[in-house]
């Protein structure tokens, strides 16, 4: 198998300041079509799969406190919070256009006639976990409508933090399965959080990127990092995305929303700004194309 891009860049420094490199466990539910990620006993995340799902995702997060910073709908509803978008769960790695087919807007509120233009990530075999590199590995099939396998991916989490904060590590790695794809720029990419509504720009949310835009400013803009702050709970809690060096089209364009959307498309280009390059990358039978990105989430308490 060729691969055209590795762009994985091994991180070696805790992007929590004074990481402790927690001890990491997983409870895997194969029936559930679940595995819970632990750290030091307490819950960080579960990896869900179930088939009501059109992708797997991480759902719910939380921060070292135990406080959930993912928004509920539509798995678990709260009151209060907003029902759009029934397709942004947890934390999620889709894409727009892969040969012409939407894996990003995909979901049960689709309508039968409109479903042959969106695909879907199923879940390939059980997601393996390695207690001693605290990582979970999933393997997933990239379908559209017609049963084609169009990518088969692999991704590897790697988890940590401290006492008062969370990170996860994404590496993954998409190969053109049965025939060459084509990935067209998109600006519905590429890793995904969907925020409770405390984190929204209504509320106490504010977006921050590394080149110091703010707000709604930061959308379509390139930057190695985007965070967002926001208080829940008597919590002021950080959420920070980072984009590794390395990755296709670094840095990543943000796809970041006062709604509650945040995220960081690596093949956007065109799409968020006219001056920007347009994207299309080539993958030939066999061939790979792989990303990398941080995700901490922080916390500390309030006055």
């Amino acid at each position: 198998m060729k691969r055209i891009l590795l762009p994985f860049v091994l991180v070696l420094l805790p992007f929590c300041l004074g990481a402790q490199f927690l001890s990491v466990d997983f409870q895997s539910d194969r029936e559930a079509k679940a595995v819970g990620v632990y750290l030091d006993g307490q819950l960080f995340t579960r990896l869900i799969y179930p088939d009501s799902l059109t992708k797997y995702v991480l759902y719910p997060l939380y921060t070292a406190s135990g406080v959930e910073v993912t928004r509920g709908y539509p798995i678990a509803p709260r009151e209060g919070e907003q029902t759009d978008h029934p397709h942004q769960v947890g934390l999620w790695f889709t894409f727009g256009d892969v040969d012409g087919v939407d894996f990003w807007n995909n979901s049960s509120a689709r309508k039968p006639e409109e479903r042959h233009k969106y695909g879907s990530i199923r879940v390939s075999e059980p997601p393996t976990t390695n207690v001693s590199q605290s990582s979970l590995t999933v393997r997933a099939d990239w379908v559209n409508a017609h049963e084609e396998i169009l990518l088969k991916e692999e991704t590897t989490f790697h988890f940590d933090g401290s006492a008062d904060c969370r990170t996860l590590r994404r590496q993954t790695t998409l190969t053109a399965s049965e025939k060459a794809v084509d990935l067209t720029g998109n600006k519905e990419g590429l890793i995904g959080l969907r925020v409770d509504r405390q984190f929204e720009s209504s509320a106490t949310g504010i977006y921050q990127n590394a080149n110091g835009d703010r707000g709604d400013a930061v959308w379509g803009k390139r930057a190695p990092w985007v965070s967002l702050t926001g208080k829940k709970e008597e919590r002021e809690i950080k959420i920070t995305l980072y984009d590794v060096p390395g990755n296709p089209h670094y840095p990543a364009w943000a796809h970041a929303r006062g709604y509650g959307l945040f995220a960081l498309n690596n093949l956007g280009g065109h799409e968020f700004n006219p001056a920007d390059e347009k994207i299309r990358i080539h993958l030939e039978k066999g061939e790979s194309i792989s990303f990398s990105h941080i995700l901490t989430i922080s916390e500390s308490g309030l006055p």
